[in-house]
């Protein structure tokens, strides 16, 4: 086998695993995270050797998950850490592939043809997905933080549905260029409607975080109104306590002043006892 070959063999197992290591921020062990990232390479390299296509990801998908998911935390939204590593390398992939094409005028068809070729390009896209990988941990960090403090189901379908739909047409396309022979200019419009289509995911997502926060402001406003409103009710109602309450003192006041006008100690004794002293 061509060390060329193993090489890019080798850099194209470890993309999924390196991106999903960088993307999930918790606190995890150094062993804990190579364990589960050799676990996950491992299961990648032996897929290239049973079935290397598009369609060993219908299995690779639910065997990453499950890595993940008992390997890095159990908690069942890691698992989307899976399509979203896969998608990102996919487009570091592809958006690279087309750079080094256009500027170096080599066509897809060398970079199958040629093993050398690959493994230097392989490598190349090992380092930008380091890069991208950190930049998407921030994004979704962000993310995770504002549907944290204005969190919505719907927002969490879309997103989910969002990563689903991406994942397969990015399949695919893979799918497609793979096993039909499309020439480089079609293989460069499908990069740029790949482009396309993550700018708009992207837009789209940002546009509902946006809507759900407009909305989220507006029942913030409300419940202060309304906060407000049973304040105000409450300062009246405390209000018309204070007055009532100072009426019946000076009632009081004025009664016990007209018995020591009076000098009537035992009369004032009696209104004492019958009318204060079961007030408490």
């Amino acid at each position: 086998m061509n060390i060329y070959f193993i090489i890019a063999l080798i850099c194209a197992s470890i993309w999924v695993p390196l991106a999903i290591n960088i993307l999930i921020d918790k606190k995890l062990g150094v062993l804990r995270r190579l364990v589960c990232g050799i676990l996950l390479t491992g299961v990648y390299f032996t897929s290239t050797f049973v079935d290397f296509s598009e369609f060993a990801f219908l299995w690779l998908f639910p065997i990453w998950g499950t890595i993940v998911y008992f390997g890095m935390g159990r908690q069942k939204y890691d698992i989307l850490y899976v399509p979203i590593a896969y998608v990102m390398v996919s487009l570091c992939n592809y958006l690279f592939t087309w750079i080094v094409s256009t500027v170096g005028g080599i066509g897809y068809s060398e970079f199958v043809q040629e093993p050398h070729i690959q493994a230097m390009l392989s490598i190349a896209i090992t380092f930008l997905i380091v890069v991208v990988s950190f930049g998407m941990k921030k994004l979704i960090a962000w993310g995770k933080a504002l549907l944290k403090t204005k969190g919505s189901f719907e927002m969490m379908g879309l997103l989910v549905w969002n990563v689903v739909l991406y994942t397969m047409v990015y399949l695919i396309n893979g799918w497609a260029t793979r096993n039909m022979n499309l020439p480089d200019e079609i293989a460069n419009i499908n990069l740029l409607i790949f482009l396309a289509y993550t700018c708009l995911a992207v837009g789209t997502l940002i546009l509902a975080f946006r809507v759900i926060q407009t909305r989220e402001q507006k029942r913030l406003k409300e419940e202060e109104r309304k906060n407000l409103l049973e304040y105000t009710k409450q300062v009246e109602s405390m209000y018309e306590d204070l007055r009532a309450f100072r009426h019946d003192y000076v009632n009081i006041l004025a009664t016990l002043s007209g018995y020591l006008e009076k000098n009537d100690i035992d009369g004032m004794k009696q209104y004492f006892i019958e009318n204060i002293l079961p007030t408490n």
